[in-house]
């Protein structure tokens, strides 16, 4: 694994970080249980690793971001309509990295803050639905 390859120098060094990457529908439920089962132990490995390392001066974050556009995608599809959620790669990467050393399970981009919790006051068994419907495309 890579973490017992970087560790051991970053503790050395009594500094570093970690960060963990899983897309941010684990917040809701999956469509694809091994994807969902996938992402909660990012989730929870994350978590753990942060209590681990916190002693050594290593910050264990865990970046969940929702829908980024790219150059082959730049508006994401039928989320055009939307490109405050739909920040560009470099926009969410600024934004991204700003997080780092101050939240340990972040977004990494206020919009998809502001998704996750309506989210939250979505039905789980809506999101599973649209969720369906959007790997059928």
């Amino acid at each position: 694994m890579m973490v017992r390859i970087v560790v051991p120098g970053m503790a050395q060094r009594k500094r570093g970080a970690i960060v963990n990457v899983s897309p941010g529908t684990e917040y809701r439920h999956s469509a694809i249980t091994q994807i969902a089962a996938s992402k909660a132990y990012l989730d929870k490995f994350s978590r753990q690793l942060q209590c681990e390392l916190r002693s050594s001066g290593i910050f264990v974050q865990l970046l969940t971001p929702l829908c980024v556009g790219d150059k082959h995608e730049p508006s994401a599809g039928t989320l055009h309509y939307l490109p405050a959620f739909v920040p560009s790669s470099d926009v969410y990467a600024r934004h991204a990295v700003r997080t780092l050393g101050i939240s340990s399970r972040t977004t990494g981009y206020w919009a998809h803050s502001l998704q996750l919790l309506a989210f939250q006051w979505i039905p789980g068994w809506m999101c599973t639905s649209v969720g369906r419907g959007l790997l059928q495309h």
